[in-house]
């Protein structure tokens, strides 16, 4: 196992990229800004190793990143309807940089964040611990909120993301991670050919803005039942009113079992390569985007980005939707701890 870096000397900036590797050569890479996974390296069933994740090809193109391309999302994540909330009997008013609603933490979220970091390594594992404090007033967001960004690579062939924070005021916080994944590797086919599970009998309705409404909708017999491996694309372009609003993919799935984190909450696989992903967190539920529109990005193969190349499976608790529901679910309380994980296991499906 070791632990690699490099630096980069950017806008007068100095950008460092940590690369944790296992015995197997698996190797999962993030920046000291926004601890923005830049790759995630795994072998195939031909033992072919590809990147797995979407990546920029400039380092420079992560200070805007507008797709939010493996960036830490922070303090919320999704959608806040209106741009404002409600707490301890006083208004926050947010930037509205989603239409009308604010989204992913405002204009400056934690993708944005330079960060201190500090590596380890252990018998069995490598990793790596960014942490920073996110002032009070910072996107309109109260208290002074300390944050620890920890992730950890074992030779398991697992990678775990862990979010700590404690704040000085009650506050939101929602925190997750925006890594597009395509199992093919280095983005060599659309992800409308994956497959998907996903445990979960309901997702979030949503308005026309994309901020759920409060209602819930049974997945059983619609275009949203991932509750057996099945390809994306196979009803993406279905006209249920949901994808019409969204243009494929975009939607908060309430996971089954969300309080044992032992469970399987979402597997990934795709066919040709072989690799796998199983999926396993303490969130209360999963939003999967199928990533229906593009910035046209310039990723590291050079090519510009196209839809459907990435698909982000954004563990986190509900957005906040319509008279402010759901809110609940991200409040952090003065001096309590926020503290939420995400393992994805990488496999192979063994040959016939």
């Amino acid at each position: 196992m070791k632990i690699n870096k490099k630096k980069y000397n950017i806008n007068n900036n100095e950008i460092i990229e940590i690369s944790l590797v296992n015995k197997n050569n698996i190797k999962v890479s993030a920046l000291n800004l926004g601890a923005i996974i830049t790759e995630i390296v795994t072998p195939d069933i031909y033992g072919n190793y590809e990147n797995i994740v979407l990546s920029l090809k400039n380092k420079e193109d992560y200070f805007e990143n507008p797709s939010y391309i493996g960036a830490t999302i922070g303090r919320t994540s999704g959608r806040i309807k209106d741009a404002k909330f409600n707490l301890d009997d006083k208004e926050y008013i947010l930037s509205k940089n989603y239409g009308e609603n604010s989204g992913h933490g405002g204009e400056n979220g934690f993708h944005k964040k330079f960060m201190d970091y500090e590596t380890f390594e252990k018998d069995e594992s490598v990793g790596v611990i960014f942490s920073f404090i996110s002032e009070d007033l910072e996107e309109n967001y109260p208290g002074e909120l300390k944050v620890k960004i920890k992730y950890t690579l074992n030779n398991e062939n697992e990678f775990k993301i862990e979010y700590f924070g404690v704040s000085n005021k009650d506050t939101l916080v929602n925190i997750t991670n925006h890594s597009y994944f395509n199992l093919a590797g280095n983005y060599n086919e659309s992800i409308k050919y994956h497959n998907l599970f996903i445990n979960s009998d309901e997702i979030l309705k949503l308005d026309e803005s994309l901020a759920p409404t409060g209602d819930k909708i049974d997945v059983m017999g619609t275009p949203f039942d991932f509750n057996f491996m099945k390809e994306i694309g196979e009803e993406m372009r279905d006209n249920h009113e949901e994808l019409l609003k969204a243009s494929g993919y975009d939607h908060y799935f309430l996971l089954n079992d969300n309080d044992k984190v032992d469970k399987l909450k979402v597997k990934l696989g795709n066919q040709f390569s072989g690799r796998e992903i199983e999926i396993y967190s303490d969130y209360k539920g999963v939003l999967f985007y199928s990533q229906n529109f593009t910035n046209k990005e310039v990723l590291s193969d050079g090519n510009i980005l196209d839809t459907h190349r990435g698909i982000a499976l954004e563990f986190q608790n509900p957005p906040i939707g319509k008279n402010e529901v759901y809110k609940e679910d991200s409040i952090l309380k003065k001096n309590e701890e926020y503290k939420k994980s995400i393992v994805y296991k990488f496999k192979l499906r063994k040959l016939k």
